[in-house]
């Protein structure tokens, strides 16, 4: 290997880890690997993010104690529900996909129609949850589109969502890279 050869590949190195370095930064990196769908940390701070506001709001409506949601339990709990949450969307998502192929963005398009115009859901998900309608869109009700369609796919097959996500839940390969949960036995829960 010559001179040159040797400061390039040493170049290459550098600014290979100084990219991942700020991928990493950035959140771009697995919490939780879900089949062969990777949850990555910014999506889980994104839904934290949303369920703490909305959780802190409805504690202010409410006239219970905004500081109870504040402490560092009451914070993990939300975030391993948000982790929860996106586990069983990964699931829904793969299952929906499975059955509908190239359908499934057609179908969900169409239910998600019905929201664009929609200027009390659009001001809603601002003021509850602190985002902006794209985001709540891909957050909330992509999802449940999601939901609805395999639910009523089920339906059909004279079956019930709930014991179908139990059934998946205990059979799906849920593989947690975070060192604050554990996936065990089908439920996701907060390492001790």
């Amino acid at each position: 290997m010559t001179y040159k050869q040797s400061i390039a590949l040493f170049t290459a190195f550098i600014m290979g880890g100084l990219g991942i370095l700020g991928l990493t930064r950035q959140g771009f990196y697995p919490v939780a690997i879900v089949g062969f769908d990777v949850i990555t940390a910014r999506s889980l701070e994104k839904d934290f993010s949303s369920a703490y506001i909305y959780y802190q709001k409805a504690a202010a409506t409410y006239g219970a104690n905004p500081e109870l949601i504040a402490q560092p339990e009451s914070r993990l709990e939300i975030k391993r529900a948000a982790l929860d949450n996106l586990i069983l969307n990964a699931m829904i998502y793969q299952e929906i996909n499975f059955r509908l192929k190239g359908d499934l963005g057609k179908i969900a398009e169409q239910k998600l129609a019905q929201f664009e115009n929609n200027v009390n859901l659009k001001e809603s998900a601002k003021t509850l949850y602190g985002l902006e309608f794209s985001d709540f869109k891909k957050q909330v009700l992509l999802p449940q589109s999601y939901k609805e369609i395999l639910e009523g796919r089920l339906f059909l097959e004279n079956k019930n969502l709930n014991d179908w996500l139990a059934k998946k839940r205990e059979s799906k390969r849920v593989l947690i890279l975070s060192p604050e949960f554990e996936w065990q036995n089908g439920l996701l829960t907060v390492k001790k």
